[in-house]
């Protein structure tokens, strides 16, 4: 009994070192990339591996751990040889550009039609609060401009609406709603052309 006692103090003490990878967020898919480029999946976060068995994989040449998971970019690490030392991988994994940039439009779309809502019932002071705090976020969008110009308009300010209606037009030349407006207010009121 005692000898079994000792026996497995002595294994405790002389553990193999272990790779850990965590994710935020958790699920990512674990590879080794070999410098061959060969790549096989070791699991999904949280992952725990035995560290001398993967470099045994590669010749103790070190090796790429990548994470992936859809809808993130992906990450990589490069893993040198290493003696009897546990390394501990948190990595924070970024939404995608395309998914970033489909959120931001998703918001944006959200807060368009809360400023068509306020027009409608003719609040047009927090409608155009809401088309500034938008403008700073995305000032590439002629429509915000052709908001903020159909909210001038209404409120008989035609020279500040023609300002927003000519800024639409300077980003997108193709929406002709904006391109009919522009022309109707230069010539309706006679304000010369840009």
């Amino acid at each position: 009994m005692k000898i079994a006692f000792i026996l497995m103090l002595l294994t405790s003490f002389v553990q193999a070192a272990e790779l850990y990878v965590n994710s935020t967020p958790e699920g990512g898919h674990v590879y080794l990339i070999k410098s061959t480029g060969q790549r096989k999946l070791l699991g999904k976060t949280p992952y725990k591996g035995n560290l001398d068995l993967l470099f045994s994989q590669d010749g103790k040449k070190g090796f790429t751990v990548e994470l992936s998971k859809p809808g993130f970019e992906k990450y990589s690490v490069f893993i040198f040889p290493v003696e009897s030392a546990d390394i501990k991988i948190d990595a924070v994994m970024e939404i995608e550009l395309s998914m970033r940039l489909t959120q931001d439009i998703d918001f944006m779309f959200g807060d368009l039609l809360d400023v068509v809502r306020l027009i409608r019932i003719k609040d047009y002071k927090n409608a155009k609060g809401k088309l500034v705090k938008l403008e700073q976020k995305f000032p590439y969008f002629s429509v915000i401009y052709e908001l903020l110009g159909s909210i001038s308009y209404l409120q008989k300010n035609f020279k500040e609406s023609l300002g927003f209606y000519r800024k639409a037009y300077g980003i997108n030349a193709k929406n002709r709603t904006v391109y009919k407006m522009k022309s109707y207010l230069e010539k309706k009121f006679n304000l010369k052309k840009r």
